[in-house]
């Protein structure tokens, strides 16, 4: 069907709003796509070095993030292993067997200018 000019403008606006609609609700689904799947990869990770005390609080924050369906990863020093091997989310160490034991031993960590830094 041919149109006129006036009836050419209007079937252009009109067009124009379809296409514009149609891309709204193109990139409105990609977003919420988008946003769905960046909820469901989000990895939350827990850093905790020291003793039970330091480290059993932050443990039972992941453990209740990763029941709760989210992707954790907790890391921690070697010698924490044992005190971790109870809960059920991925965990990697770090450091050599010993050594933190050794520095917390000593009796300047609370020290306040020989301390940790």
């Amino acid at each position: 069907m041919k149109c006129d000019a006036f009836h050419h403008r209007a079937c252009m606006e009109a067009a124009a709003s379809a296409i514009s609609g149609q891309r709204r609700a193109g990139v409105r689904r990609l977003h919420e796509s988008h946003a769905e799947a960046r909820a469901n990869s989000t990895r939350t990770v827990f850093l905790a070095v020291g003793t039970a005390g330091d480290i059993l609080p932050f443990a039972s924050l992941a453990q209740s993030f990763a029941s709760g369906g989210r992707d954790v990863l907790f890391i921690a020093h070697i010698d924490s292993k044992a005190l971790l091997s109870g809960f059920g989310f991925p965990q990697k160490f770090f450091g050599v067997p010993g050594s933190l034991k050794w520095k917390l031993a000593d009796p300047r960590i609370n020290h306040p200018s020989k301390g940790f830094r």
